[in-house]
């Protein structure tokens, strides 16, 4: 699937879909950015790879949920926002911003309930505080 990198900063992982079809691929270059791509197995053996977010300075993270990438990514974005991919068409030109960058930091992503959910820190005013 992907030759050795030899490099000990670099990771890569892969993560199908629950249901088989989405195979979604990270090349993880040291905790700074990453690479990611996504090829659709109920195509067939044929099936290409397709970039989603290669070369960039950014990190994009991904779950995959009915068909759609749901993905939380600090590209162009320091404090995160979360967008929705079409595998077929992961062009970033097609992302759809469903949770905007705002004065919170993003903490995570989940499918909760059949839908994509952002994880936000505890408001100020309830987070402990160092004694």
């Amino acid at each position: 699937m992907r030759e050795r990198t030899g490099d000990p900063r670099t990771f890569i992982h892969a993560e199908l879909s629950r249901d088989g079809r989405i195979l979604v691929l990270e090349v993880e270059h040291a905790w700074t950015s990453n690479d990611v791509f996504v090829r659709d197995l109920s195509l067939g053996e044929a099936s290409p790879w397709r970039p989603v977010s290669v070369g960039r300075d950014a990190i994009l993270l991904p779950v995959v949920h009915r068909g759609v990438l749901y993905a939380r990514t600090n590209d162009g974005t320091p404090r995160w926002k979360v967008v929705a991919i079409d595998p077929a068409r992961p062009a970033r030109e097609a992302w759809r911003t469903i949770v905007p960058e705002s004065d919170d930091t993003l903490d995570g992503l989940a499918v909760v309930g059949g839908q994509a959910r952002a994880l936000l820190p505890p408001p100020r005013h309830l987070a402990p505080r160092a004694a």
